[in-house]
C-alpha cells in the first residue's frame, strides 16, 4: 500500500522526465553550441536530481519545488539570453514551471492508501497526458489533443486532461 500523493508524485517524476527529453529534443539543437553545453548541464542536473528521488517515500515536495524552480530559472536564463528563435516564442517562466511544479493537494483525498498495483487505469491516463504535453510543448497541437481526448475516456472527472487540451485548441486558434 502507498499514499496516493507520494503515488501521483512518482508520476509527475515520471512526467518531468519525459518533458525533459521531449524539450532537449525540440528546444537544445537550437541554441548556439556554446549555450547548448550549459543548457546541456543544466538539464542532466536536473535528470539527476529527479534520478534521485524515492518519489513513493518522499515527503518534502516543498523542496522538490524550490528546486524545479532553480532549474527552471537557470534554463530560462540561458534561453531568453542566447535563443535563436524570436523572442515570443521561447518558452517563458510560467510557460515551463507548470509542468514541473508539483501541486500535493491534487485530489481531496491526498493522505489516502491505494494498491498501486490497482491503478493501471490512473497509469494510463497520466501517460497519455503526458505525452499530450510533451507534443503540445512541440507544436504538434493536434496529436497532443489525441492524448487528452484518450485520457478523458479512461477517466472524464479529472480536470488535468481538459485544461491541458484547452490549451492545446487554444494554441491552434479555438477560442
Amino acid at each position: 500500500m502507498t499514499i496516493i500523493s507520494n503515488y501521483l508524485f512518482n508520476k509527475h517524476i515520471e512526467k518531468c522526465k519525459i518533458s525533459l527529453k521531449g524539450f532537449e529534443k525540440s528546444e537544445v539543437k537550437y541554441l548556439k553550441d556554446d549555450f547548448k553545453k550549459e543548457a546541456e548541464k543544466i538539464l542532466s542536473d536536473a535528470n539527476n536530481f529527479l534520478n534521485s528521488i524515492d518519489a513513493l517515500n518522499y515527503s518534502d515536495f516543498d523542496d522538490f519545488n524550490s528546486k524545479a524552480e532553480t532549474f527552471n530559472d537557470g534554463l530560462n536564463t540561458i534561453l531568453e539570453t542566447f535563443y535563436i528563435k524570436e523572442p515570443d516564442e521561447i518558452y517563458t517562466y510560467n510557460k515551463f514551471i507548470e509542468y514541473f511544479h508539483y501541486d500535493k493537494t491534487m485530489f481531496n483525498d491526498e493522505d489516502a492508501e491505494i494498491d498501486a498495483n490497482d491503478l493501471h487505469t490512473l497509469d494510463e491516463y497520466f501517460d497519455y497526458n503526458t505525452n499530450g504535453v510533451v507534443d503540445n510543448n512541440s507544436g504538434s497541437y493536434e496529436k497532443a489533443i489525441e492524448y487528452y481526448n484518450k485520457a478523458i475516456e479512461l477517466i472524464d472527472y479529472y480536470a488535468l486532461a481538459y485544461y491541458n487540451r484547452g490549451l492545446s485548441r487554444n494554441n491552434l486558434g479555438f477560442f
